[in-house]
């Protein structure tokens, strides 16, 4: 492959809690452990949905469906 290249740039790190300010605490930090690029140190799908965060939301608000009478 002539555009092989076997050294890739080397960027400084950013500050994700900065970037990503909008979060709450819980949705930040299971970000942060779903973009570790060693996928050895990455956070797993189960593991993710143990997480704090879903336990953390509001149960969704359900409404009954309406029953219109028969005529």
């Amino acid at each position: 492959m002539p555009d092989h290249k076997k050294t890739f740039p080397q960027w400084k790190s950013q500050n994700m809690a900065q970037l990503l300010c909008n979060l709450t605490p819980d949705a930040l930090q299971l970000t942060l452990q779903m973009l570790t690029y060693d996928p050895d140190r990455r956070i797993t799908a189960r593991t993710a949905l143990e997480s704090p965060y879903f336990h953390s939301m509001p149960s969704p608000l359900v409404i009954p469906p309406t029953v219109t009478p028969l005529k």
